[in-house]
């Protein structure tokens, strides 16, 4: 994590990623993995998209270039977490 997006009414703005910002970041990344692996067990599959992104536009060539091969691989540990996570808390 390098910087953090602050939503405003006006806009974005943009700071460097404090302590803090990094600390609760890993604690996402800690609770993501448990509940992850909760949810597996329950669902019989895995809660975070695993199916290949398909080559048939510019911009999902651009995402497999950078490395994202995977929908799940287009969100960080956080956005995981409140995104599919919390449905079944």
């Amino acid at each position: 994590m390098v910087a953090v997006i602050l939503s405003t009414g006006k806009g974005e703005k943009y700071r460097l990623a404090t302590e803090k910002d990094i600390e609760v970041y890993k604690e996402a990344e800690k609770y993501l993995e448990e509940k992850r692996n909760r949810l597996m067990e329950e669902w019989g599959m895995d809660p975070i998209p695993d199916e290949d992104l398909e080559q048939n536009s510019l911009e999902q060539r651009r995402q497999i270039r950078y490395g994202i091969k995977k929908w799940g691989d287009l969100f960080n540990s956080r956005q995981k977490y409140d995104d599919r996570c919390k449905q079944k808390s």
